[in-house]
């Protein structure tokens, strides 16, 4: 049986499931595996999908889409280059919403480069900071962005959700610091976004 405290990490089989949108996972077995990240436990994961979350992840696992903790090491170290770019996006914990106003990823060195990658990566941090359902699936719907538009339109309905769920001014700041780092070609779009929540009522 799996423990509670175990933390899994996604195997080969289970990126190239992602990375192609495969029909055999379920949305929330997708969901799953986008946050079976090697650091969170599964006590933090049946917080964040409810109580079958144990029964996926051993489902999961024995269908060779997770890993436990003895592999969890080498497949973190066999991680692309940029993974170490969105460590801090990655790792930061999960808040409460009254906290979230307080904290968000660091963009850094995102801000040197344009790019979809940039963009995933600021987002599904941003969204991480949320401990919410709605939130887990707006990161992966962001993860499994076919293309630029797709993304750039995900992450405008994420910046949608933010203002909703901690706050307009949390949300302006993140779409400031998403037009630093969104394609040029979809500036315009996060630009846009960023004049409306301006121009929304604090009380909205």
């Amino acid at each position: 049986m799996t423990s509670m405290s175990s933390a899994f990490t996604k195997t080969a089989k289970a990126r190239a499931a992602l990375q192609a949108r495969s029909a055999e996972l379920t949305a929330r077995e997708r969901q799953l595996l986008i946050l079976c990240d090697g650091r969170r436990p599964v006590t933090q994961i049946v917080d964040l999908l409810g109580g079958d979350a144990r029964e996926l992840v051993e489902r999961l696992r024995n269908h060779g889409y997770l890993q436990g903790p003895a592999g969890a090491g080498q497949a973190q170290q066999a991680l692309p280059a940029a993974s170490g770019r969105t460590s801090n996006a990655a790792a930061a914990p999960v808040q409460p919403a009254g906290e979230v106003r307080a904290s968000q990823p660091a963009v850094g060195s995102l801000k040197a480069r344009r790019s979809a990658a940039a963009t995933k990566m600021y987002m599904i941090g941003v969204l991480q900071l949320l401990r919410d359902m709605e939130a887990s699936s707006l990161a992966v719907a962001l993860h499994t962005s076919a293309d630029e538009g797709e993304l750039t339109a995900n992450a405008l309905a994420a910046l949608r959700f933010i203002a909703d769920r901690s706050g307009l001014s949390y949300a302006r700041r993140v779409a400031d610091r998403l037009a630093e780092v969104v394609p040029e070609p979809h500036l315009p779009a996060v630009q846009a976004m960023a004049q409306e929540l301006v121009a929304r009522p604090a009380a909205a």
